[in-house]
């Protein structure tokens, strides 16, 4: 997904994460956290990868690079991440 700052114009991109369903990450700015249990939470991918590194593993056989979904976070780490969430 890509977004555009109605005031900037400065274009943010976004990856989807969702809970229980396998998904190769592109590299995007942010990583929004989808599940039925919460509203959907915008996170730069930064604080993600650092945040939740065992939820992630290299996809190295795909062009370009990819991450590939191994995880959900717990309740707590997702407490974390909420104190980073973009509007």
């Amino acid at each position: 997904m890509l977004f555009e700052n109605d005031v900037t114009k400065k274009l943010t991109s976004a990856s989807t994460m969702t809970e229980g369903v396998p998904t190769l990450l592109p590299e995007t700015d942010l990583i929004v956290l989808v599940s039925d249990a919460m509203d959907p939470l915008r996170v730069p991918r930064a604080v993600v990868l650092e945040q939740l590194p065992e939820c992630f593993e290299p996809a190295p056989e795909h062009f370009p690079p990819r991450l590939r979904i191994v995880g959900w976070p717990t309740p707590q780490q997702l407490s974390e991440l909420k104190r980073w969430a973009t509007d």
